[in-house]
């Protein structure tokens, strides 16, 4: 594998790491000395430590383990330790997280497995903070042996490796369904509120894709993507195709055409584990041909601006807590010339991704028309790159 180094002037150094084996790469973290690979082999997951001083490289100790999956490597990039979460099974065959801390030297510190409630599972979490003082994580619980998520947890883990979690189901946030019709969002909050006057909880369950957690001044802010998959049918069997890593498919006659987003969760929460607001934004006309993060988060004068890119526009909505100041709004990417328009709007290759401070970039694929501008070719197709600063 190659690495390659970027300063700002143009100058590149290339490192070389030698694997002897293939990779199915997923995640890439660099500290101030080393880079963090991590990826699968025969389906279970490691990491590999390169350290850029030395040349050297090792696979991280006690990451390796059969049926487990990789979900986050997150750095400190004060002390350049950093924190590997896996997905793994507790003794009764529930699901849970496991943390492992690790050095600058890629050597193992600590290995923290969180301890659900004996109805409870834990898919999937995001480290929002560790260092000296413990460890915060957020995620996504469910049912005993659910795959489908119930709601949300924050655990906090300090220094003793003693465990708080809450739980939060969905049924108990204000504002998870606030993105549907307003009729539908009320057949469900009164059905809710039926089932707690007879001392009944209503579970729902959903897939929901967690992101990394941003700090906030005095609180943290997680967002969660719901989706579901979505099929198609075929007479040719050479459309069916593997749906995931572990090899399974979706059955002779149909396969698997993407992922059908419905809404962002977004929740603020202190360093307690305490969940402060909730909120939602809609993002039903969204279909990926992979899981990924869309919704992006950005802290401003109190608010949070919430915003992603579809179809060449950007969708943005602006929220205060439980508040929406700003509905959803649509702003098409700017384009180079003042009489070009965008033939079709969908694209199968666009992305918006954070960049540095509140700016980012959008990317794309264009096919262009335009009829009215001289020098121009009356049809291109243009890959294009937009800064993009909301104001």
């Amino acid at each position: 594998m190659k690495i390659i180094k970027m300063d700002m002037d143009g100058d590149t150094t290339h490192y070389t790491v030698s694997n002897l084996i293939p990779i199915e790469l997923s995640e890439f973290e660099m500290t101030q000395e080393a880079a963090l690979i991590g990826g699968y082999f025969n389906y279970n997951p490691f990491v590999i430590h390169y350290s850029l001083i030395d040349g050297k490289s090792k696979v991280l100790p006690g990451v390796y383990q059969n049926r487990t999956e990789l979900i986050q490597l997150k750095v400190d990039d004060v002390s350049g330790s950093f924190i590997v979460i896996t997905g793994e099974k507790t003794y009764d065959k529930r699901n849970t997280l496991s943390l492992k801390t690790y050095d600058f030297n890629g050597d193992l510190v600590n290995n923290i497995i969180l301890n659900p409630e004996e109805d409870k599972g834990l898919i999937t979490g995001q480290a929002a903070d560790f260092n000296r003082s413990g460890i915060l994580i957020g995620g996504t619980y469910a049912g005993k042996r659910s795959t489908f998520s119930s709601g949300l947890f924050i655990a906090s883990i300090n220094n003793e490796e003693e465990q708080r979690v809450n739980y939060y189901n969905y049924a108990d946030l204000e504002n998870f369904f606030s993105y549907l019709r307003a009729k539908r969002q009320k057949r469900i909050t009164d059905k809710i509120e039926r089932k707690k006057v007879k001392g009944k909880k209503i579970k729902f369950n959903y897939r929901l894709l967690v992101h990394e957690i941003i700090e906030d001044e005095n609180q943290y802010i997680m967002i969660g993507e719901a989706y579901y998959p979505k099929y198609s049918s075929s007479s040719n069997y050479n459309d069916i195709f593997l749906s995931n890593r572990y090899g399974y498919t979706s059955g002779y006659g149909t396969y698997l055409i993407g992922y059908r987003y419905t809404h962002a969760v977004v929740i603020g929460f202190d360093k307690r584990g305490n969940v402060l607001w909730d909120n939602s934004f809609e993002i039903d006309d969204v279909l990926s041909p992979n899981l990924e993060q869309y919704v992006h988060a950005e802290s401003r004068d109190g608010s949070i601006l919430l915003l992603y890119l579809y179809d060449n526009e950007i969708r943005t909505k602006i929220i205060k807590g439980n508040e929406v100041l700003e509905g959803k709004s649509f702003d098409e990417i700017k384009l180079s010339f003042e009489d070009d328009v965008v033939r079709e709007k969908e694209s199968e290759v666009e992305k918006l991704n954070r960049w540095y401070n509140n700016n980012y970039y959008a990317y794309g694929e264009q096919n262009i028309k335009n009829m009215k501008d001289t020098g121009v070719k009356l049809n291109r197709r243009v890959f294009y790159i937009n800064k993009v600063r909301y104001k």
